[in-house]
């Protein structure tokens, strides 16, 4: 029987594959499924990692419209507050100019008399 002989310049994948089985055999195999469960798990992991992501999205979103509510609160009371100290202010202004005038009256009264 001839041998079949094999040129390198006509080799074709197929041939390669055949070799490389030969050669490698199980451990090619194996480091496959290692691949193959490695990708999985990483699939798996930019899934959940996308999720939480969005989650945390979500909840940051909650929170700033949260604060924009509080802080707009805050700053509603926060201009009550300041309109109520002014009005005070202006009312015992007044009560003070008016006691001022009354002293003023009284103690030009006194110059009078004396």
């Amino acid at each position: 029987m001839a041998e079949k002989q094999i040129d390198p310049g006509k080799m074709n994948l197929g041939d390669l594959g055949v070799i490389r089985k030969i050669l490698m055999g199980e451990q090619m195999n194996e480091y496959d499924n290692r691949f193959s469960d490695v990708d999985q798990k990483h699939q798996e992991l930019s899934a959940n990692i996308e999720q939480s992501e969005q989650s945390l999205q979500t909840r940051i979103d909650v929170l700033e419209q949260s604060l924009d509510n509080r802080l707009d609160k805050i700053e509603a009371l926060l201009t009550e507050q300041v309109e109520m100290l002014k009005d005070q202010i202006s009312a015992q202004s007044r009560e003070d100019r008016h006691l001022i005038g009354n002293l003023l009256q009284k103690v030009g009264q006194q110059l009078l008399k004396d």
